[in-house]
């Protein structure tokens, strides 16, 4: 195979400026990718640099194939943003991604929305149930959030038992239908799911398109209005109106009720 046919990406021209710098520089290393001879196409780490054979010059090449590192790198990288039980955004992986869209809404002048969500009495089932009950609501959480929400929608889980959604705008629904929609899922959860119920304490928060902040104001924002609902909860349940969240749930129904 000649250079031009194993070379996945560089134009004749792009070869032919690295082979004018490698001769003015005496040596180059750089990464690229190459084409074997059945098709596939690997990523490769080239060390070049200048010889004389004969009182001419040339350009000798060593390549080293680096695909299966680059796959294991991006395995690394991929688990360094994302939370391996749940599959969504850990803080990290949110973080990085809404601080960027941030900016972009600022820019563009969009409002923005930050949903923050608390699993209600996960400390309580994972003492009463045991850890891998803990672990499935919190999968069930993930899926939920994942099936109410739209792709372009970043979604994390930051904390044990804490969600956020960062929304750029909503179109036709309002965060509060959106907040309905999740509340409506985890409903149809319970009612079929077995073991532990599923319960969510919610806020919302919105930042104007007009009135650009840091995405770390508009997430204290959105967790005190969470806040606001999960005391509300608690008042209720001592007025016997409701069950409070971080407290037993009411036992289920008999088998056979």
């Amino acid at each position: 195979l000649t250079p031009a046919e194993i070379d996945a990406d560089e134009t004749p021209a792009d070869r032919a400026r690295r082979v004018r710098r490698i001769l003015k520089e005496g040596a180059d290393d750089f990464t690229t990718r190459h084409r074997t001879r059945s098709g596939e196409v690997r990523d490769v780490h080239v060390s070049a640099r200048v010889v004389y054979l004969g009182g001419r010059q040339y350009v000798q090449a060593l390549w080293r194939d680096i695909t299966e590192r680059k796959r294991l790198e991006e395995k690394l990288q991929a688990l360094t943003l994302v939370d391996e039980l749940t599959g969504l955004y850990n803080r990290r992986g949110f973080v990085t991604l809404a601080e960027q869209q941030v900016k972009v809404a600022a820019r563009s002048r969009r409002d923005l929305y930050l949903l923050f969500a608390d699993l209600d009495n996960l400390k309580w089932t994972n003492d009463r149930h045991g850890h891998r009950a803990g672990d499935a609501l919190l999968r069930d959480t993930a899926r939920l959030f994942k099936a109410t929400f739209r792709e372009s929608d970043i979604i994390g889980r930051i904390g044990g038992d804490e969600f956020v959604v960062l929304m750029a705008e909503t179109g036709n629904a309002t965060p509060e239908q959106l907040t309905t929609r999740l509340r409506a899922g985890i409903e149809k959860r319970n009612r079929r799911a077995e073991g532990a119920p599923l319960s969510l304490s919610v806020g919302v928060a919105r930042q104007a398109g007009d009135a650009p902040g840091t995405l770390d104001a508009l997430m204290r924002r959105a967790d005190a209005l969470m806040y606001e609902e999960k005391r509300r909860k608690r008042a209720e349940a001592r007025a016997g109106n409701g069950h409070a969240p971080d407290a037993p749930p009411p036992p289920g129904p008999a088998a056979g009720d």
